[in-house]
């Protein structure tokens, strides 16, 4: 990965996160994947989708009190996003987010 440019590895962490919560289940990895991509490239065009994703690994692990922050971020950051709707419908509390 080291032969190629920081938007490529960034792409990369957010292909492995989407891999390892789709296909392993393992939404630790899945976890600090996105976060690895987010730092990398916080102006890359799938910053929602991670951020999304981010948020969808937390509440499939159960990690509740997380879930609800990543949501706040996404929402704050997405208020009309694509995902907005499967967050508030989630954790309805978030609307004030908007």
């Amino acid at each position: 990965m080291s032969e190629h440019g920081d938007e490529d590895i960034a792409e990369g962490h957010l292909l492995i996160g989407i891999l390892r919560m789709d296909f392993a289940n393992d939404y630790p990895a899945a976890k600090q994947a996105f976060e690895k991509f987010l730092a990398r490239a916080p102006d890359h065009a799938d910053v929602e989708l991670a951020r999304y994703r981010l948020w969808l690994a937390s509440t499939e692990n159960g990690d509740i009190h997380e879930a609800i922050e990543h949501g706040r971020d996404y929402l704050r950051r997405h208020p009309d996003g694509k995902y907005a709707g499967k967050i508030l419908q989630r954790f309805p509390q978030l609307v004030s987010e908007l």
